[in-house]
């Protein structure tokens, strides 16, 4: 077990620095992804799941002791193939986010673990509950890419629980 602490959010992900975060200190668990490629700490009461096929790695992690509208789910994946950070690769996953109607609200370009990112913040309505999301992409110099999904269901509290998740992101290990 490992004790987490974060100052502010931006430390590690500059592309997070519009986000003026300060969270409390919470025991968390490292939990690695199914081929050993990356790893994130994350409080020890929450549940993960782990996915993967023949290339791409995914886990999914929240904390489901709490209410819905209370909580955050995020979802990381490594996924193979070069990421280019353009106009063209920018339409795309906007094209693609809209299709899974999600409404965009903000694209940001900038530095996530040294690497060239983009982020991209939306909301859509889910089954009467609104859910607000942060996406982000960014490449490895091995041809693989992450897109790492939050998703905040509801609107109470969203400010922190956003702060939360990106303390969890921050905490990202790759093992190249």
């Amino acid at each position: 077990m490992a004790l987490m602490l974060c100052a502010g959010c931006s430390k590690n992900g500059e592309i997070f620095k519009d986000y003026n975060c300060k969270t409390s200190a919470v025991q968390t668990k490292q939990i690695k992804d199914a081929y050993l490629k990356f790893s994130l700490e994350v409080p020890i009461n929450w549940k993960t799941e782990l996915y993967m096929d023949q290339s791409t790695s995914i886990f999914a992690t929240a904390d489901t002791t709490k209410q819905l509208s209370e909580t955050f789910l995020i979802k990381t994946s490594l996924i193979p193939g070069l990421l280019r950070l353009n106009q063209a690769t920018s339409d795309t996953i906007k094209s693609e986010l809209t299709k899974n109607q999600w409404h965009i609200n903000r694209i940001k370009k900038g530095l996530f673990k040294n690497a060239e990112a983009l982020l991209i913040t939306s909301q859509k309505q889910q089954s009467n509950i609104k859910i607000e999301g942060l996406h982000l992409y960014f490449s490895l110099e091995n041809e693989h890419y992450f897109e790492i999904e939050i998703q905040c269901f509801g609107d109470k509290n969203s400010d922190e629980r956003f702060c939360q998740a990106i303390k969890v992101i921050n905490s990202l290990i790759i093992n190249e």
